[in-house]
């Protein structure tokens, strides 16, 4: 059953990276997983999603799978997931502040451009109150 797509692919970006991270050692033996009950079913399914993706094999306890155990299995046997590059984009700590910088000169120009229209529309109103006949007319429409 396909679900939707609720989160923002946190977890399985977390757990692409760990899996990545274990692949260096193809042959070593992933220890079982314990899947404890849960009630919310929503989350549950996309729990044990998350898990199923990445090539865990679980025994559940109840055919609403809602706890299980998952079988030992070797590392190169794990599957790194990627739908959280719909979601996620990786930079590194310089790429991250230049792009908050340049957004920052960006809400700058328009933080100077909001002001200049700003005290052109103060203007235009000081002229309207200026005159007693623009000043009518402003009430009137």
């Amino acid at each position: 059953m396909d679900l939707p797509n609720k989160g923002q692919h946190i977890g399985t970006y977390v757990l692409s990276r760990i899996v990545k991270w274990v692949k260096q050692w193809p042959n070593a033996t992933v220890a079982p997983i314990h899947l404890v009950a849960y009630n919310d079913t929503d989350n549950m399914r996309r729990r044990n999603r998350l898990w199923e993706r990445a090539g865990l094999v679980f025994d559940y306890e109840q055919a609403e799978k809602h706890s299980g155990t998952s079988r030992a299995m070797i590392a190169e046997k794990l599957v790194e997931v990627d739908t959280w590059r719909q979601n996620i984009r990786e930079s590194s700590p310089l790429e991250a502040v230049a792009e908050l910088l340049e957004g920052k000169e960006q809400l700058s120009w328009d933080l100077a451009r909001t002001k200049q229209e700003l005290g052109a529309t103060r203007r235009e109103l000081n002229k309207t109150v200026g005159n007693p006949i623009l000043r009518m007319l402003h009430r009137v429409f």
